[in-house]
């Protein structure tokens, strides 16, 4: 990590303090639900019809959607700040942003 120490806040009051800077990058997956193809099926059913006492087959026929992920690799730039107070030695809360 590179801090920067010339941007300070305070400088020249009674609380001196220094505001540390820092950047780095990550990589992010984003994930998005896409359609790849379709699944046929075919399934035949035998059945007795009751009116004419024969047996019949019947072919019934389906179609179903497969959907698969899409993965995408981003890289995010990540800043993070700190105050340093000089007076009490103790650092302050990160601040962290992330931006593309």
């Amino acid at each position: 990590m590179l801090y920067n120490l010339f941007n300070t806040k305070y400088y020249f009051s009674k609380d001196p303090s220094v505001i540390l800077h820092s950047t780095g990058s990550i990589s992010a997956i984003k994930e998005t639900p896409a359609h790849v193809g379709w699944r046929d099926e075919k399934k035949i059913v035998t059945s007795l019809n009751k009116h004419s006492g024969k047996v019949e087959q019947h072919e019934i026929k389906s179609r179903t959607p497969l959907i698969g992920m899409v993965q995408e690799v981003k890289n995010l730039k990540v800043n993070h700040s700190r105050k340093y107070d000089i007076s009490n030695n103790s650092l302050g809360p990160i601040s962290t942003s992330i931006s593309e």
